[in-house]
């Protein structure tokens, strides 16, 4: 449905802290030459909690006009309200979306219960695909097995991108429900978590690496594991390195360096200091 390489996209901004339309274009034709399978707009990658409602529909839309039907767009629409979620997505279901990803309510600290209650309540409003989005680091909770499996049992929430400091969900997942697409969400995991047969990956270091992450997920189809690893050993410092500031702080300095012209991040979020930028820049080799 999704492929095997999402890329989590930024957002572009110009010198007035507005949507770059034209360097938003120029990034879509350079993640599609790279191996994107499918692209998250307005995910945490894309800066999703400082965009307007209106933005956020205005990026939605030139996205699907620049992809041009050549490959799924997902759309992140989660917040902490149910409610809230609800409402926004209905004023987009007119877009040929691919689908939704949702992330696990933030702040609030439902249980599981809630949890559970909250995506099945989202899933009722809308026959497009659902990605559950499960990230304790920023949510403050972690979404259990369980709740997970009974959710894979509604027809359209369909997958999850798992965010988790290691890969022991996604072999639970993998290992009891055969239906459900789990998608690792960092991409140092990518080997771990391709060797415990997750569906692919929802990656930042797509923007820069796409075609390498693409050929170790060729090589693991093939058990060519060794290879595999191999390769993956030399990126992972680079994947690493793009989380040395919080994220995507250093894959837009890494991604201006390369000339696409994305500008800044915006407030709370800072650029980094020149010193950091250099060491980041000799990690990268860009």
């Amino acid at each position: 449905m999704f492929g095997k390489i999402i890329t989590a996209m930024i957002t572009p901004f110009d010198k007035d802290d507005n949507i770059n339309l034209e360097s938003l274009k120029k990034l879509i034709e350079h993640l599609i030459k790279n191996n994107t399978s499918c692209i998250l707009a307005n995910g945490t990658t894309g800066e999703c909690p400082t965009l307007s409602d209106i933005e956020k529909i205005v990026l939605f839309e030139k996205t699907l006009n620049y992809v041009d039907k050549r490959i799924p767009i997902i759309a992140g629409i989660g917040t902490n309200s149910t409610k809230k979620t609800i409402d926004f997505m209905k004023r987009i279901e007119y877009l040929p979306l691919a689908g939704y990803l949702v992330v696990v309510p933030y702040y609030n600290k439902p249980d599981q219960i809630g949890l559970y209650e909250h995506f099945k309540t989202i899933a009722k409003h809308t026959n497009k695909p659902i990605m559950i989005y499960n990230i304790p680091s920023r949510t403050g909770i972690d979404m259990a097995f369980e709740t997970i499996k009974k959710l894979s049992k509604i027809d359209n929430i369909v997958a999850i991108k798992e965010s988790n400091k290691n890969v022991d969900k996604i072999i639970q997942i993998k290992n009891e429900l055969s239906n459900f697409k789990a998608y690792v969400g960092d991409d140092v995991l990518l080997y771990d978590a391709l060797l415990n047969n997750a569906d692919g990956i929802v990656s930042v270091a797509s923007h820069i690496y796409g075609k390498s992450i693409h050929h170790i997920i060729q090589l693991m189809r093939t058990k060519q594991y060794d290879d595999a690893k191999a390769i993956f050993d030399i990126y992972q410092p680079k994947f690493k390195a793009l989380f040395i500031k919080p994220n995507p702080v250093p894959l837009k300095t890494a991604l201006n360096k390369l000339g696409f012209n994305v500008g800044s991040v915006r407030l709370p979020l800072v650029d980094m200091d020149n010193k950091m930028k250099e060491e980041l820049y000799n990690i990268l080799g860009v």
